[in-house]
């Protein structure tokens, strides 16, 4: 996912029918717009509809902290197995 102008690009792709292929064409021509603008329209309609609670902000990256304890109780246990 990449960021532009405060809008996320996703790559992605779309399985769709012969059939659906052919409406996603026609709604592209009757409404002229291009086919990036109407999926970015329709995703965006969808998940409106949607209930979903959207966290604030991510959560901090620990993994760091983390390794610096692992690594401080491996010391811990190699100095108690050592002491006896």
């Amino acid at each position: 996912m990449t960021e532009h102008d405060g809008l996320f690009s996703i790559p992605t792709r779309l399985l769709l029918t012969a059939e659906q292929r052919a409406r996603l064409e026609t709604l592209v021509h009757e409404r002229d717009v291009d086919l990036v603008d109407l999926l970015s329209e329709i995703v965006a309609d969808y998940l409106e509809s949607q209930d979903i609670a959207v966290s604030a902000a991510p959560a901090p990256d620990t993994s760091a902290e983390l390794q610096r304890r692992r690594a401080a109780l491996a010391r811990l246990r190699a100095r108690s197995d050592a002491a006896g």
